[in-house]
């Protein structure tokens, strides 16, 4: 019983790694050079900048931590400064300094913060490393990091391939069915992305994970689609490594005939012989096994050595234990006891030395079958090393699942907290953009109520305004229908009287003081007196009946009297200037009249519209015309608005002078000029 159960647990552990040592050389591609081949594709057209600095240091290595450090911090432009980083620190993954290696690549996450592609490379990066470290869990957990970052920011392809090396840890560990959903979820991105070569890989792990859950119908399938591959692209050693694949499915099956054809034909292509004798040694020892359990004898055994002879000198040790353990099962199968307990204690010692448990296992499952004298012990400790390794299996695919789901929490949880940010921050925008809003609504309703006071305050100013003119126009109509009378009563009255009373004692006089020079001589005296009496009542006479004198200080202290006026209702700052030399006796009344008019129209419409804060008038005279120039700093008026009344009323006043008009608009203010001629002469229109 216990040989048979012996046997039965060597068989299936003899299952397993036997496939294990061909598909090293995919594992290799796929983790090991998988961010190799990934930045040789995005650096293929030209030397990057970064890699342009990095290289023309050429005493970089012997610069000190601190001094490499200063330096690319040195490079300022972003896009560059990260560059470099992840160069360094691939550079030091490559060459096998942790060290530097991890500090670069935490610096590089840290800049990848901010931007997720470069936290998936980085986190890639470190997968890589800890493979490397044969720190399965911790390789895992960075290819998922860098699995989720890639879909976060919608890159397929570079997502399919973290799966694929999570797909080749989780086989690794023998969690298949695990393994076989990665890959198969990989597999249809590459498909339709046509990415020939990570299919190949994916088919190739398709087809060991079918070949580990015993199903070889699939196994044979996924690794006849890997070797079609594989052809499409002219790959001979890829095609040698799927041909020997698919050899040991048959080997699995005992159909060992088949397995001989494959490893055959596989060693067929001369290309593998001569650039890859790693598979070329891997195709000779299963060769020799095949061929040793079709017909035992000494030629499959020299075959197998010629193989191990190979992978001893490329130092290949995990082909040297497999070819060792196939060596001994034939020298025992044989009845050379001596020389398989020699070969396999070789090769317990060598796979505890390269901590190979699959092949250590495989040693001592195999030692207690071959040496009676310690077999139970050789038993005992495979028993115990075989649990460990099988609750180390089951620790990690529980770690797998772990990491998965806590990734996935985190990542929920960051989704949770960014929402909970954004809507604190959107609360908090919100609550500022109200408080604004009312803080606004609280100031327009307070500057509302100061432009309705102050509107208000201005139509009461206008009201006052307009009386007060219309009370100093009607104060000037009374003034002047006063003078009118008193002229009309002197001129008819007075004068009629005094010229008769006159005319009366000149009679008089000549009928009874012409006889009498001297009294004659006074008596004309009095006469001309009253004359002289005569002229100036005829004179106050018409003075009185004319509105105006026709001197400058009587107009220009109406003028003053009117700016004086305008001042008390309103703030613009009103200047007047008067040219000195101007003919004031030239001009008649009805023209200053016409003159004052278009003044106080000017400055009403002013103060009504023009939200200027300065008025300039000025009277000049220049090339024997008058100019009366008003000139504010307001906001101007359209000019579909210069048809106004009051704009017709003062050119048709202007006309009545015989005068010109100009009016110059903008939004800086208005200037209107008008000219009029000092004499009775009209200007040609």
């Amino acid at each position: 019983m216990i040989i048979y159960l012996m046997t039965l647990l060597y068989n299936l552990l003899k299952r397993s790694v036997i496939y294990f040592i061909p598909f090293l050389y995919i594992t290799c591609l796929l983790s090991g050079c998988a961010n190799t081949s990934k930045r040789q594709i995005e650096a293929a057209g030209q030397t990057t900048l970064s890699n342009k600095i990095f290289d023309s240091i050429t005493d970089f290595e012997g610069l000190s931590n601190y001094d490499k450090r200063l330096l690319v911090n040195q490079v300022t432009i972003d896009s560059i400064h990260s560059e470099l980083v992840f160069d360094l620190s691939y550079h030091y993954y490559q060459n096998g300094d942790s060290l530097e290696f991890r500090f670069w690549n935490n610096v590089a996450q840290q800049l990848g913060l901010e931007n997720k592609k470069l936290s998936a490379e980085a986190q890639w990066d470190l997968g890589n490393f800890f493979y490397g470290q044969s720190i399965i869990d911790s390789s895992y957990y960075h290819y998922y990091r860098a699995y989720k970052e890639y879909n976060a920011i919608s890159d397929p392809y570079y997502a399919a391939r973290m799966q694929l090396n999570m797909a080749i840890l989780q086989e690794n560990v023998k969690d298949y069915i695990g393994s076989e959903v990665s890959t198969i979820e990989a597999v249809q991105v590459f498909e339709n992305l046509g990415k020939k070569k990570q299919q190949y890989i994916a088919y190739s792990n398709l087809g060991i994970v079918s070949n580990g859950l015993d199903h070889y119908t699939e196994a044979i399938q996924y690794h006849q689609e890997a070797i079609a591959i594989a052809e499409q692209m002219q790959d001979y050693n890829l095609q040698a490594t799927s041909l020997n694949n698919l050899g040991v499915v048959f080997e699995h099956k005992a159909n060992y005939d088949s397995a001989v054809y494959y490893y055959k034909k596989a060693l067929a292509i001369d290309e593998v012989k001569e650039k890859n004798p790693r598979v070329h040694a891997m195709l000779l020892d299963n060769l020799a096994y095949s061929e040793f359990k079709i017909s035992p004898n000494k030629e499959a055994i020299d075959l197998s050595r010629k193989a191990l002879h190979i992978r001893n000198d490329i130092e290949h040790s995990s082909g040297q234990l497999i070819n060792k353990l196939h060596l001994a099962e034939m020298e025992d199968y044989l009845g050379h006891k001596d020389s398989a307990i020699k070969i396999l204690s070789e090769t317990r010692k060598l796979a505890e030395e390269t901590d190979n448990y699959d092949y250590l296992l495989m040693s001592l499952i195999q030692l207690s079958e071959v040496d009676s004298n310690s077999g139970s012990e050789y038993f005992n400790s495979y028993h115990k090393l075989n649990d460990s390794l099988i609750k180390e299996e089951r620790l990690v695919r529980n770690k797998f699942a772990r990491i998965r789901y806590e990734t996935d929490e985190y990542i929920e949880e960051n989704k949770l907290l960014s929402q909970q940010q954004l809507f604190l921050g959107s609360f908090f925008i919100v609550s500022m953009v109200i408080a604004v809003l009312l803080y606004y609504q609280k100031d327009l309703r307070s500057k509302n109520s100061e432009l309705v006071y102050e509107s208000r305050q201005q139509v009461a100013n206008e009201k006052i305004y307009g009386l007060i003119l219309n009370e100093q126009a009607r104060m000037e109509e009374a003034r002047s229908q006063e003078r009118h009378r008193i002229s009309g009563d002197l001129h008819d009255g007075v004068l009629g009287k005094l010229f008769a009373t006159r005319l009366s004692l000149s009679l008089l006089g000549h009928k009874f003081l012409s006889d009498v020079p001297e009294n004659q001589k006074v008596y004309d005296n009095y006469i001309a007196e009253i004359q002289t009496i005569e002229k100036e009542i005829r004179s106050i006479s018409h003075d009185l009946k004319n509105d105006f004198n026709n001197d400058q200080e009587t107009f220009i202290q109406l003028v003053q009297d009117l700016i004086k006026t305008t001042r008390k209702v309103t703030e613009i700052e009103i200047r007047f200037t008067n040219d000195k030399n101007i003919s004031w006796d030239l001009i008649t009344n009805d023209r200053l009249i016409h003159l004052y008019r278009i003044l106080q129209e000017t400055i009403q419409n002013t103060i009504k519209h023009s939200q200027a804060t300065h008025l300039d008038i000025e009277f000049l005279e220049e090339e024997g015309e008058l100019r009366l120039i008003i000139k504010d700093d307001g906001i101007g008026f359209k000019r579909n608005n210069k048809k106004g009344i009051g704009l017709k009323n003062m050119r048709h006043r202007v006309a009545q002078l015989k005068g010109l008009l100009d009016i110059q608009s903008s939004p800086k203010g208005v200037c209107i000029t008008i000219k009029i001629p000092i004499s009775d002469t009209a200007y040609e229109e």
